[in-house]
């Protein structure tokens, strides 16, 4: 599997539980909203465009408007998609990753 492969099976994995905890809220719009922005991603991918940008932006975007609901998203995809995301990771937590990073090479 690729990585392009990899990051949109893990953004299908990480859509399908936020609607689920979205729709437990009752929002339907924010629902659509995240929809639109997540087929936005599906559809860079696929383009073989540069997507990066876009699911650092709609990351983001989902933990500063749904704070009790990021906790499923995965630290591996916040480390793998980089730049805003790593925000959003501890300090020890990009420690863990830089050293399994290094051990890769």
């Amino acid at each position: 599997m690729t990585p392009r492969e990899e990051i949109a099976e893990a953004f299908r994995a990480v859509q399908s539980t936020l609607e689920k905890g979205l729709q437990a809220t009752g929002s339907e719009d924010a629902i659509v909203a995240m929809q639109h922005r997540f087929e936005n991603i599906y559809e860079a991918i696929e383009a073989d465009e540069d997507y990066v940008y876009l699911a650092q932006e709609t990351i983001a975007n989902f933990f500063i408007m749904h704070p009790n609901l990021t906790h499923v998203i995965p630290r591996e995809l916040l480390w793998r998609l980089g730049g805003s995301c790593l925000h959003f990771l501890t300090d020890d937590e990009i420690t863990e990753f830089t050293r399994q990073e290094e051990q890769l090479h």
